[in-house]
């Protein structure tokens, strides 16, 4: 029953955050691939194509034909309604009316989330106890950056649950190591690697649980017995992966081609010049900090370091995965939030470990009942809170599809344009379809009146100015704004804050997704402060 409440709780908080019944939607600009590619894809075939994308095979195909599979019995179940005449009418809804496809796609990923906290309860069971279980679930449950990205059609909330089953099989693995157990760690690893490339880390953890399992049994002929099944697995592993993605091999030189893309991209930045500094620092003190709240993170660490105390099996093989993922992702200079996404799981469960050994110093039952109570509510209030608020704000439109929709009463001939990357206005869907300004790249050595003289000279009467903590992508420049002052008017100003307002919120940099991870208080919708000038 209290599993059964804890999933209820954890689809509630991220079916809230999809964004059900908008006429605009702020998207994560993943989104628009991971939508389109399955309504591109075709039998017998299945070959992936992103018509106006220069990569395709920067992301492994299984979340793609999940989501088709899903989309083909939408469609099946609609022509049995005679809501549609076949698949291709289906899909040729996408144009003109894409949000419903998008709201389909991220109750996928809700799926895939809820499923992950109930994994997580059979992980922590399976390691430790029901009761470890239960508040590993509970804590993963209310987790804000795991609420986040479930609500999102991306790729991290399902690799998640492939890695939380991947170290469901190596615990088995621990425990019995037969060779099924082998078989099916390696299974869950080669689809969290379909999923995601950076899913292959997890592999760490099955090599890790054989480690520790020959160590425990200690005769040289089953060591050399169980070094076959573990190299089964990894066969296995790998076999599962290109079944999945059979294109990579097909077309190998287009995919080397993106795979040394998004090698380069990873050790690059979004874009040259945009650095936010170390990973492990940031993921830390920021992905973390906010993506799970300030005592849930001091409870997780607290549990690293009883993890290491300990020597358990169980915690070696957790903090195998989680040191190697950490380095890794903390070592790239590609730094989202979202890499830390699986992370959580196992960070919930130590921190369920911490919460249980604190509450063991006790000798009253009831004095343990009370400090689990009370450490359980200091760690979930504040991702509670976040979750809350950012389920809110997904009702209300964000400050883009406001500039969106005032410009629309402006004359048509008028020539309205923008600085920035275009990532900025391609991560909203208008209600009335696709716009975009005309983009003005400064030279580097134009100064910023020489820019607005520029945009007169080539009949611009309008410029878009927008700001934000997501300064990678809206940064605040305060040359313009001096260059602006003396000519050009203020229109009218579109902000993502409540008026009188006193906000302070912390945003993922780098990630051109408008909502903040924290410190919610007032900031009302998505979107970056928007300033539209008359250049006079």
């Amino acid at each position: 029953m209290a599993l059964l409440l804890i999933l209820l709780g954890a689809a509630t908080l991220r079916l809230h955050a999809v964004g059900y019944g908008s006429d605009a939607l702020t998207i994560q600009i993943d989104e628009d691939r991971n939508i389109s590619v399955p309504l591109h894809l075709s039998l017998p075939d299945l070959r992936p194509q992103a018509p106006g994308y220069a990569s395709v095979y920067d992301y492994p195909a299984l979340p793609w034909y999940t989501l088709f599979v899903l989309d083909r019995l939408v469609s099946w179940v609609g022509g049995g309604f005679g809501l549609v005449p076949d698949w291709d009418a289906f899909r040729g809804q996408f144009a003109s009316h894409p949000i419903p496809f998008f709201l389909l796609g991220r109750t996928l990923s809700v799926a895939f989330g809820t499923a992950t906290v109930a994994l997580l309860y059979v992980l922590g069971r399976t390691l430790f106890s029901p009761a470890h279980g239960l508040l590993a679930a509970g804590f993963l449950a209310c987790t804000f950056l795991h609420v986040r990205d479930s609500a999102l059609a991306t790729v991290d909330v399902p690799v998640t649950f492939f890695i939380v089953l991947t170290l469901l099989g190596a615990a088995a693995v621990i425990r019995r190591g037969r060779p099924r157990e082998y078989l099916f760690a390696g299974g869950a690893a080669g689809l969290a690697t379909a999923t995601k490339y950076s899913g292959v880390v997890v592999v760490v953890a099955v090599v890790a649980a054989h480690a520790l399992r020959v160590l425990e049994v200690g005769e040289p002929y089953r060591r050399l017995v169980s070094a076959g099944r573990l190299h089964a697995a990894l066969v296995f592993a790998a076999l599962l992966f290109l079944a999945v993605n059979p294109h990579l091999l097909l077309d190998w030189r287009s995919a080397w081609a993106d795979l040394l893309w998004i090698a380069q991209r990873v050790q690059g930045g979004p874009f040259p010049g945009a650095d936010i500094g170390p990973g492990w620092r940031y993921h830390l003190t920021v992905s973390l900090r906010y993506g799970m709240g300030a005592v849930m993170l001091a409870l997780a660490g607290a549990g690293v370091l009883h993890a290491l105390a300990r020597r358990e099996p169980g915690g070696f093989m957790l903090l195998s995965f989680a040191g190697s993922l950490y380095l890794i992702a903390g070592g790239a200079r590609l730094i989202f939030a979202r890499y830390m996404t699986p992370l959580l799981p196992v960070l919930c469960l130590l921190a369920a470990t911490a919460t249980l050994t604190l509450a063991g110093w006790v000798r009253s039952p009831r004095g343990r009942g009370w400090l689990v109570a009370g450490l359980v509510v200091a760690a979930v209030i504040e991702p509670l809170d976040a979750s809350a608020s950012y389920g809110r704000m997904t009702g209300h439109a964000d400050t883009r599809v406001e500039a969106y929709r005032f410009l629309s009463t402006l004359p048509p001939d008028s020539d309205i344009a923008t600085v920035g990357p275009s990532e900025v206005w391609r991560s909203t869907i208008p209600p009335n379809g696709h716009w975009l300004p005309t983009f003005y790249a400064r030279h580097p050595r134009q100064t910023w009146a020489d820019v607005l003289t520029a945009l007169k000279q080539q009949d611009s009467r309008y410029l878009l100015v927008h700001t934000s903590p997501v300064d990678v992508y809206s940064p605040t420049i305060p040359e313009l704004e001096e260059a602006l002052r003396r000519s050009a008017r203020l229109v009218q100003e579109f902000s993502p804050y409540k008026p009188g307002a006193h906000a302070d919120p912390v945003y993922d940099r780098a990630d051109p997704y408008y909502f903040p991870l924290g410190r919610f208080r007032g900031v009302v919708r998505p979107g970056p402060l928007i300033r539209l000038y008359h250049l006079e």
